[in-house]
């Protein structure tokens, strides 16, 4: 990217402090701040503050200490937001639905009545047959490279 202007990232500038941000978390690699346009009280973003693009990119370890931190906001929410329940959501890429093209979770405090319905429902007519694609992957060459300790079983659920 030499001679290209780096493009603007609104992570990175609410990291430098560029940007104004409501901070619920902050370490030496990872930054949590309310979600300026919440789709429930205290829907919030966490993110590493080094710019990483999408989960390929992301080091293990940061990936690691960012679900830490999800999962410390999750149990303080339900202590102190009384939610319910917590969806955790994450997209890597533009056709994933990533609209900031810097690695970044969405925890979204659920509650009774949000009205924001199951973020999970597919159709029946576009589910997938997961006994197929099970096969697919655990007989793939690259299985074993994942180091899964979980021996392929064709047995259902």
């Amino acid at each position: 990217m030499e001679g290209m202007a780096k493009k603007k990232c609104v992570f990175c500038d609410i990291v430098a402090g560029k940007e104004k941000a409501y901070v619920v978390y902050e370490d030496e690699d990872v930054l949590a701040f309310l979600h300026k346009n919440a789709y429930s009280e205290g829907h919030t973003v966490i993110i590493p503050k080094r710019h990483y693009e999408t989960i390929y990119d992301l080091p293990a370890e940061l990936f690691c200490k960012i679900v830490d931190v999800a999962q410390k906001l999750a149990t303080f929410y339900k202590k102190e937001l009384k939610c319910e329940s917590v969806n955790i959501l994450h997209a890597s890429g533009k056709l994933a639905g990533q609209s900031v093209m810097h690695f970044h979770l969405h925890l979204v405090p659920r509650y009774k009545n949000d009205q924001l319905g199951s973020l999970w429902y597919a159709p029946k007519d576009r589910c997938i047959n997961n006994l197929l694609i099970y096969g697919r992957l655990t007989t793939s060459k690259y299985y074993k490279s994942l180091g899964s300790k979980t021996k392929p079983n064709f047995q259902t659920a």
